[in-house]
């Protein structure tokens, strides 16, 4: 699916584990469409906003969580997760203060693969360790929050990012 570099790559030999296609719901596609329009940013932002608020709220060992989002030809790598979130930003607020993109080559945990349409989500990871997130339970997690935030823009992103960790915590039971 990619051939971006995972913190995992050079350290263990576990093969990456993908998960997709995930449906998008259209209906969630054009209010992120709309909200991004509103903010002046491109369809990208919404993506990276969501995933670096779910990677600041993961809480896994060792170094601090990355993801790269690539949507199409755009793409961008989430601020390092050590830095604390406003608890207080909405989605709508989080849309407007977005820095540029940072296309970073640095290694990552979790590629979030959105399709160009904004209609299928793909995921792939590395599992640092027995309790990380699988694949499919960040694709979970980052649905989960890219809905509640779409729905919800001018509620508290932290809000919707328990909602986000929970389905996480879902996942790594399961795998």
């Amino acid at each position: 699916m990619s051939d971006t570099t995972t913190h995992q790559d050079s350290e263990i030999s576990t093969p990456p584990e993908c998960v997709g296609p995930v449906a998008i719901p259209q209906a969630l596609t054009h209010a992120l469409r709309r909200l991004a329009e509103a903010a002046a940013v491109d369809d990208l932002v919404p993506l990276s906003v969501c995933a670096t608020e779910l990677v600041l709220r993961m809480s896994l060992p060792g170094p601090p969580v990355r993801a790269r989002v690539i949507r199409g030809p755009l793409e961008s790598v989430t601020p390092l997760s050590t830095r604390l979130s406003d608890a207080a930003v909405s989605f709508r607020d989080a849309l407007a203060r977005s820095p540029g993109r940072c296309t970073s080559t640095v290694p990552v945990d979790v590629v979030f693969l959105v399709s160009q349409d904004g209609d299928r989500l793909y995921v792939e990871t590395v599992p640092r360790s027995a309790g990380a997130p699988t694949a499919e339970g960040w694709a979970r997690a980052f649905l989960r929050l890219l809905s509640s935030a779409g729905n919800e823009p001018d509620a508290p992103l932290a809000g919707h990012a328990f909602q986000a960790q929970r389905e996480a915590a879902q996942g790594r039971e399961r795998g």
